[in-house]
């Protein structure tokens, strides 16, 4: 099966692919969660998938292109949250499943689609939202909706199993479709609430989550429970509990996890610890420490979830820092991540935050591709990329680079 634990990835922004493999098993909703995805989501296509679409995919509003559930092994309805991906603009892919019941109208939310709506090849039944018939005057290329489904049929007729037809009802101006209490209108089919949440109006299209120092931990409630003396509501309201480490009590009434920067070595109240500058936590949420940052890294806030490398021409020995050294004169750094900068070699020298040394110490010069030289006798080195300066009484022939080492002593008082 396709592992969950794919969905603390939330940082991922690109290319979700694994299609064209053996996988088995429902989609899980935990990939809900890869809210940064903005373009190429492919997280079943061409393998041995089952189950229905997570309604939770709804949530990658940032997606613009290719959402590929097609070819899947998919069944059961369309979750009528895809009509968020609002950005979608090309490859709306739900084709050659087996999925069922009539097009939720909120697929018609899809205004920015330009080429590739396909629903074909699915068990769909039922009218054409009208809200998702106008696309069909923009999506340019590759309209596919009709082929291989049962639009514009009943599904009690398409599919007398699962929907019974009964008498037709008059039309109307108010809804006459009712659920039981604990149960919502889901595109014409009553839905049991999640657990964590309920429902008490007969007409309602949504359930409402449990408010905090309650809990439902079944599914199909028309009211929460409220938790025992002593214990807290959990982020879901699925159970009450004492709060774990990571976690903080909020008003007595529910836990809540640390956000990142911040740690809660044991269940605290009302707020969790700051982490130090130089350190980062290692989740986004419910951290239980920080970690320093290692040498050669560093961490200027404490909002982090990892540490910044020291960059070549600087260095940090010590552990927990906020920014790194730069290397002195005379010594360099040409990797990131350095805990140490290395002095230069004999005759050489550098400038600060040098990442190389290409200068010449004091008492020595560069000569041509040798590497630098011990300043000849009746001459003055002062270092970097100067020549032999001849002392008085001296003179040096400057029409000729090589010639620098030969060093004349003037004749009686010709030169000075």
């Amino acid at each position: 099966p396709i592992p969950s634990e794919l969905g603390l990835l939330s940082q991922m922004s690109y290319s979700f692919y694994l299609y064209s493999n053996e996988l088995v098993g429902p989609i899980p909703s935990q990939l809900g969660q890869l809210t940064a995805l903005y373009k190429n989501f492919v997280p079943c296509a061409f393998n041995n998938c089952s189950g229905t679409i997570p309604s939770e995919l709804g949530k990658l509003t940032l997606l613009t292109s290719l959402i590929n559930l097609g070819d899947s092994g998919l069944t059961g309805l369309i979750p009528s949250q895809l009509g968020q991906l609002t950005r979608m603009s090309n490859q709306f892919l739900l084709d050659s499943n087996s999925l069922t019941g009539s097009l939720p109208s909120q697929l018609g939310r899809l205004t920015a689609m330009t080429s590739n709506y396909a629903l074909y090849s699915n068990l769909l039944c039922d009218d054409i939202p009208t809200e998702v018939s106008v696309l069909s005057s923009q999506v340019t290329s590759s309209w596919g909706i009709l082929s291989g489904n049962s639009l514009g049929t009943r599904c009690c007729i398409s599919l007398p199993t699962s929907y019974n037809c009964g008498p037709s009802a008059a039309p109307t101006l108010v809804p006459t479709f009712k659920c039981e209490p604990g149960q919502y209108i889901n595109e014409n089919i009553c839905a049991d609430c999640a657990a964590g949440k309920f429902s008490v109006n007969e007409t309602e299209t949504e359930c409402k989550t449990c408010v905090a120092g309650t809990y439902s931990s079944t599914e199909g409630n028309s009211e929460c429970l409220e938790c025992p003396d002593g214990k807290l509501s959990n982020e879901e309201r699925t159970s009450c509990d004492n709060c774990k480490a990571g976690q903080y009590s909020s008003n007595d009434i529910e836990c809540v996890n640390c956000t990142v920067g911040q740690y809660a070595p044991i269940p605290l109240e009302d707020d969790c610890f700051t982490c130090p500058s130089g350190s980062f936590t290692t989740s986004e949420t419910g951290a239980i420490g920080c970690t320093a940052c290692s040498a050669g890294q560093y961490s200027l806030t404490n909002v982090s979830t990892t540490c910044e490398s020291c960059t070549p021409g600087k260095s940090q020995p010590a552990s927990g820092q906020i920014e790194c050294i730069p290397c002195d004169a005379g010594y360099y750094s040409n990797t990131i991540d350095s805990t140490s900068c290395l002095v230069c070699g004999v005759g050489y020298d550098s400038l600060v935050e040098s990442t190389s040394c290409d200068l010449a110490d004091e008492d020595y010069f560069l000569f041509a591709n040798d590497g630098p030289q011990t300043c000849p006798h009746g001459t003055q080195c002062d270092g970097g990329y100067q020549t032999p300066i001849p002392d008085k009484g001296y003179w040096v022939d400057r029409t000729s680079y090589d010639h620098m080492t030969y060093i004349h002593k003037c004749q009686r008082s010709t030169c000075t």
